[in-house]
């Protein structure tokens, strides 16, 4: 999967002596909040925001008037769609500028194309539970998880890794070919695996429901 796949949006970068209403309307029109400056030779300098703009405070001023040569976020040709979302999301841009190796303006994507790459994946897409895991960093091992949901007539289609919320320990959340994942749970906890919550199968919540109604009809005797 390289970035070709996904739309090539025909963006039409500022240049010098655009001014500000120019790169305003034009924002407006494509319902975005960056857009690139390109020196005449074709060099990409970086992305101008809709918010520097505004500092400006002359609608005829040249845009480079609210440039900051330090924001210039980027990615190669060719570059995985996974570093293009590492990208808007590191930033927080709305278009993502494409360069060659030589620092060359060559195209640019929207944010809105990226999420809608992402929004028809499989993973995304396909129906199936969602389970989340809280594990020690030493625990981990996705051969084992895997082998687990595999004896069990599923597989894993998406895998997410959470950021730590303490030390050694992070939360690893599946998505599922299958939607009935009571077997699999049970497995999992059979080699130690802590499951914390399961979305998207209707069954595992009754039978949570009927367990609960059970404990709580022993506990009246």
């Amino acid at each position: 999967m390289i970035l070709e796949e996904l739309h090539i949006e025909p963006i039409v970068p500022l240049r010098d002596d655009d001014v500000v209403i120019q790169a305003l309307d034009r924002m407006e029109e494509l319902k975005i909040s960056h857009l690139p400056l390109v020196a005449a030779d074709g060099t990409y300098r970086g992305l101008i925001s809709e918010d520097q703009l505004y500092e400006v405070g002359d609608d005829t001023a040249p845009v480079a008037t609210a440039f900051h040569p330090a924001f210039a976020p980027s990615v190669l040709v060719g570059a995985h769609a996974f570093d293009v979302l590492e990208t808007c999301v590191q930033h927080r841009i709305t278009l993502i500028p494409v360069v060659d190796s030589s620092g060359q303006w060559v195209s640019a994507y929207l944010w809105s194309d990226v999420v809608e790459w992402f929004r028809n994946s499989p993973t995304l897409v396909q129906p199936g539970a969602i389970l989340t895991l809280h594990m020690d960093s030493h625990q981990y091992s996705l051969t084992e998880i895997a082998g687990i949901v595999e004896q069990n007539d599923s597989k894993i289609i998406g895998l997410w890794i959470s950021p730590p919320q303490h030390a050694g320990g992070f939360t690893l959340t599946l998505k599922l070919s299958t939607e009935l994942v009571m077997p699999i749970v049970q497995s999992l906890a059979r080699y130690g695996y802590t499951v914390e919550e399961v979305y998207g199968d209707a069954s595992y919540d009754q039978e949570e429901q009927s367990r609960l109604d059970n404990l709580m009809n022993f506990l009246k005797f």
